[in-house]
C-alpha cells in the first residue's frame, strides 16, 4: 500500500496530527535548507497571506527563479499557519 492509499484512508482528524508531527520532525533538522518569511501583499482582495521560501545561502536581494503555488481550498491537513 502506498503513503497516499494510507493517508487516504486515515480519518481527517489522523492526517492533520500526521502533517503536524512530519513538519515539526522537518523543523528539527540540524541542516535546514530553507527559510520562510510570512508577508502580507496588498491585492484587489485586501491583504492577501504569503509565505516566501528561499534557500538559507541566499539574501533579500539576490534574484532567483520564483515558483507560485495557489491553494486551491480544503484545508484537510495543516493550514497557512503552519
Amino acid at each position: 500500500m502506498t503513503t497516499d492509499e494510507i493517508l487516504f484512508k486515515m480519518a481527517v482528524r489522523s492526517r492533520r496530527a500526521y502533517a503536524e508531527k512530519m513538519a515539526a520532525d522537518a523543523e528539527k533538522s540540524d541542516f535546514p535548507l530553507v527559510k520562510a518569511e510570512a508577508v502580507q501583499l496588498e491585492t484587489s482582495a485586501g491583504k492577501t497571506p504569503v509565505i516566501l521560501y528561499r534557500p538559507v545561502n541566499s539574501d533579500a536581494t539576490e534574484a532567483l527563479p520564483v515558483f507560485v503555488d495557489i491553494h486551491g481550498g480544503g484545508f484537510i491537513q495543516g493550514s497557512p499557519a503552519d
